[in-house]
């Protein structure tokens, strides 16, 4: 029986605003709107081949190039456990 691990992650900032989900038993189908393309193709791509489902929502400052990377890589905040489920030892 394949367990589903799924996870939601949602961060706001006064320049930004994001919601990360992902389901590592998904089929690979992916999503992302970042305001970059060349980002949002690169994840949607990366859930794709590795058929996991993934949906990227970010919205802020874009005049910022920092704010533009920063946004997405918030979702590293978000528990590993909560994505991995039960170990097994």
């Amino acid at each position: 029986m394949t367990k589903n691990r799924k996870a939601q992650c949602k961060r706001s900032t006064k320049e930004t605003k994001i919601e990360v989900v992902l389901n590592i038993d998904g089929r690979g189908e992916a999503s992302a709107s970042t305001g970059i393309p060349f980002f949002d193709h690169m994840l949607e791509q990366l859930g794709k081949h590795a058929r996991f489902d993934l949906s990227v929502k970010a919205e802020g400052d874009l005049e910022v190039d920092l704010h533009g990377d920063e946004r997405p890589s918030s979702a590293r905040r978000c528990p590993p456990d909560a994505l991995i489920g039960e170990r097994r030892r």
